[in-house]
């Protein structure tokens, strides 16, 4: 997917990653290419995705992780505030 579908520079970036970078490039590759709604095998919903909350036109949708301080919460120290997760993302196909 990512020879087929991905510009020189891409692949170039992509062929010096780790494992662990190579699946995050890959998902945000077919994410802009695609579009749809990625989630980790371990992410629960905790209502459908057509009831989540979205706005007429929406174009990208990231889950917010932490926010307010950034004390510990639960052994986890925030590096951001706020600070959005990778584990469930949607898009529409070519948003930048």
């Amino acid at each position: 997917f990512v020879k087929s579908h991905g510009s020189r520079a891409a692949i170039t970036t992509y062929e010096g990653l780790d494992f662990v970078q190579k699946s995050d490039f890959f998902r945000y590759l077919v994410l802009y290419h695609v579009g749809g709604i990625y989630a980790d095998h371990d992410a629960e919903a905790k209502r459908p995705v057509d009831h989540w909350p979205m706005l007429e036109n929406t174009e990208i949708l990231v889950g917010l992780e932490g926010f307010g301080t950034s004390k510990q919460k639960n052994g986890l120290l925030w590096a951001r505030n706020p600070q959005f997760c990778q584990w469930v993302l949607a898009a529409a196909p070519g948003h930048p």
